[in-house]
């Protein structure tokens, strides 16, 4: 909106913009649009998947869907719809046995960390993706959830890179597609999304569940422990 003379003017719809200067005495104010976030994804083993979207969910103070972008068969992508804000990011389907393997936006590392775009500047996010990713085989009670969460919460994700599967009718259960690092792993029977997805709530059982350390292109077998009920109602009732 645009003071002029006691008029009030509002703007067309248009673009997101930010404020580059402010002049009281003169009301004058420069504004400039948010740029757009750009980048490329390319393969450690030269083998790009065919089709690649990268979704962007913002992380702090704003409530909304994730925003996609798709690449193209060359890598490259644009999100124009950038906000200032910062994102949680991640990519919808990667082929099995794929995982991040390096990712900066800027010249720094965000392969676990947000995406801040919070002045609005866009800019160059370079993906790495590997096909050795990890895999995590094993069994547990039937009718039951497995969920791993890594040692070190990943911060770029909104889950904390929490992944999870249920058992099967064997007992049996296999996640692929894991990032070589170490990791918690265990069985809950009932236990509501918003605490699942919660890395701090998880990190409250790191004692209770069993520790994995996956090697790039490994594969590590575990027979895994039953949360119980009162040990989850326990933690539960200690929340703030």
């Amino acid at each position: 909106m645009n003071v002029r003379g006691g008029e009030r003017t509002r703007f067309a719809p248009g673009p997101e913009v930010t404020v580059s200067s402010f002049n009281l005495e003169g009301l004058a104010v420069s504004l400039s649009p948010v740029r757009p976030i750009t980048g490329r994804v390319t393969a450690e083993n030269g083998n790009l998947p065919a089709r690649i979207s990268l979704r962007f969910l913002p992380a702090v103070g704003v409530n909304g869907a994730p925003s996609s972008a798709i690449a193209k068969a060359d890598g490259t992508f644009e999100f124009p719809l950038a906000g200032t804000v910062k994102y949680w990011w991640n990519f919808a389907g990667l082929p099995e046995g794929t995982y991040v393997k390096s990712a900066g936006f800027r010249d720094q590392d965000v392969t676990h960390s947000l995406l801040d775009n919070l002045a609005g500047l866009g800019g160059d996010l370079q993906i790495v993706l590997s096909s050795k990713a990890a895999r995590l085989n094993g069994t547990g009670p039937k009718g039951t959830t497995v969920r791993i969460w890594p040692k070190i919460a990943d911060l770029g994700n909104n889950v904390g890179g929490m992944r999870s599967v249920l058992i099967d009718q064997d007992g049996a259960f296999q996640i692929t597609g894991l990032a070589p690092g170490e990791y918690y792993v265990a069985a809950w029977k009932d236990l509501e999304s918003g605490l699942a997805e919660s890395p701090e709530f998880l990190a409250r059982f790191n004692g209770d569940a069993s520790a994995v350390r996956l090697d790039e292109g490994g594969r590590v077998t575990v027979d895994v422990k039953l949360i119980p009920g009162d040990r989850v109602a326990a933690e539960i009732a200690r929340l703030p």
